[in-house]
């Protein structure tokens, strides 16, 4: 239990850079657009897009962190970066994978996403897509923060 507390205080009081913090989102991303993307993180499991998905929102949950920062350096980078935000989710909306959007078709009996070889080769067309314009836009705010 010590251990917990030692955690807990850890966390509460880390100091986190937020230009490493944009920067690390954005090679993550990356890798998405160019690795994950390609199936190659997951040649047998499949599960890339679960992968994708979770870090399309670490990398808004940064953006939300810097979002006051961000805008007073450059609001239209800020929406922007919103707006691919909205893009990448939509693009992965078919895949079930996005938790935080709703989800445009059922899930199969006990399957929450779909793997990467059911993925139809335009929805990977368009989250690559997405992820790059993501990638570009993180590397702006990263030269602002």
């Amino acid at each position: 239990m010590a251990a917990v507390g030692v955690l807990h205080h850890q966390l509460t009081t880390a100091q986190l850079d937020p230009a490493r913090l944009v920067t690390g989102a954005g090679e993550v991303l990356h890798e998405d657009a160019t690795v994950k993307i390609a199936g190659q993180a997951e040649p047998y499991s499949h599960v890339d897009l679960v992968d994708i998905a979770a870090n399309v929102e670490g990398a808004e949950a940064v953006l939300e962190m810097i979002r006051p920062r961000l805008a007073r350096a450059d609001l239209p980078l800020v929406e922007a970066v919103e707006l691919g935000f909205v893009e990448a989710y939509a693009a992965l909306s078919p895949t079930g994978n996005a938790a935080r959007q709703p989800q445009t078709r059922e899930p199969a009996a006990g399957a929450r996403f779909i793997g990467y070889t059911d993925l139809a080769p335009e929805d990977r067309e368009a989250i690559q897509g997405s992820l790059r314009r993501l990638t570009k836009l993180f590397a702006k705010a990263g030269e602002l923060i």
